[in-house]
Order: C-alpha cells, then structure tokens, then sequence
C-alpha cells in the first residue's frame, strides 16, 4: 500500500495512516489494562465482602456464641477457674468464639481482607467488645500461663489480638481526631502505629497524643 510520512507537500500534510493505527492501538490497550485492573479490583472487594458475611453468619447463626456475645456486650460474662467453667460448656462457647475471631485476624494477617473490610461491622464491634471484655482478659491471661506450662506455641490466639488492636486503633482515633477533619477514619495516624502494630498510611496528618506517650520513670 502507498503510504508517505506526514510532511509539508504543495501546503498539505499527508497522514501517515500506520501511525494512527499504531496509537489507536496502543490506547486501546490502555484501556483495556485499565478496565481488567479495575474489574479485578471489584472483584477482589466482592470476595472480601463474601468472607466477612461468611464469618458473620458463623457468629450469628450460632445460638450459644449469639448468647456468649450478649453476656460480653451486657458485660455479665464471669470467668472461675471452676471445674463448672473450665473444660464445660462456657469454656468450650469462649473458645470458639475466640478460634472464630483469631481465624479471621489470621486472613487479615495475610491480607485476605482489609482493615476496613471489618470496620463498622457487627463482627468488627464483637471483636472489639471481646478484646474490652475483663472476663475474656482474665481468660487469655489464664490460657496464656496454661500455654507456658504446657509448653505450647506461646502464642494463645494472637492473630485475634492484633486485629482487635488495630480495630481499636481506628475506633480511639475516630474519637480523638479533629471535629474538622472529614471523611472515615483510618488506622495508622497520629502515633497509633508504633503502640498497636499497625503501619502508617502516606499522607496522613501526624498527630501528637501526649498521654500515649511514654512518660519518663
């Protein structure tokens, strides 16, 4: 096929028509780089979302952990190193419960899901409630020492630790960021992260909090 170079001839130009087609090409694979990354991102979200219902549903269509998690919120759950306690129905509801919780802190552990995936959800709240809960602390520090002496991993439903830690990292910051500052809170800011183990995010407002400092002896 006849084809020349765009270049003045006579004062006109003549359009080099492999050109064109080479660009139109180029942006149509931009486009479609676009459209695939932004499909797979919605689709990573939905798969997200689906694991969270999952374990919601776990949580909620379980009559005895729906009553366990009632006594937490009410704060009327009592822990007795009794054998009517230990090794009987309240333990074994408490452990599932928190297997349940350290699973999900697991997935987000490797990033399964998101942060904000269990932000302001009924599973984020339980979880929260859980961790806030003296019954449940005096538990895990009796299940902590039980681990020690049986030498187990030593690590006694850690991955539900950090998530309830980062959880709370983004409910204390919610509360004490400025009335000014818009939009959903996030963990990461201010000096949460060096004190809950979570990582700052870029561009975020460094904020002093002087009572999470560490006071001198």
């Amino acid at each position: 096929m006849y084809q020349t170079r765009a270049r003045p001839l006579s004062g006109k130009v003549v359009i080099d028509w492999n050109e064109v087609s080479a660009l139109v090409a180029a942006s149509g694979l931009v486009w479609g780089a676009m459209t695939y990354v932004q499909k797979s991102n919605r689709e990573r979200a939905q798969r997200r979302g689906e694991l969270v219902r999952e374990y919601t549903r776990e949580l909620s269509s379980d009559p005895a952990l729906v009553q366990l998690f009632t006594d937490i919120d009410y704060g009327r759950l009592r822990f007795r190193r009794s054998q009517e306690w230990l090794g009987a129905a309240p333990e074994q509801n408490l452990v599932r419960m928190l297997d349940l919780f350290n699973s999900l802190g697991l997935k987000w552990k490797h990033k399964a899901i998101r942060l904000e995936d269990v932000i302001g959800t009924t599973l984020g709240y339980a979880i929260v409630r859980a961790w806030q809960d003296r019954a449940v602390s005096a538990y895990l520090e009796h299940v902590t020492r039980w681990d020690e002496l049986q030498r187990g991993t030593g690590y006694p439903f850690q991955f539900f630790k950090d998530l309830a830690n980062a959880l709370l990292a983004d409910s204390l910051y919610a509360r004490l960021r400025p009335a000014a500052t818009s939009g959903p809170a996030h963990p990461g800011a201010g000096r949460f992260p060096r004190r809950f183990g979570t990582k700052p995010r870029v561009g975020m407002r460094r904020q002093r909090l002087p009572w999470l400092e560490k006071r001198p002896s």
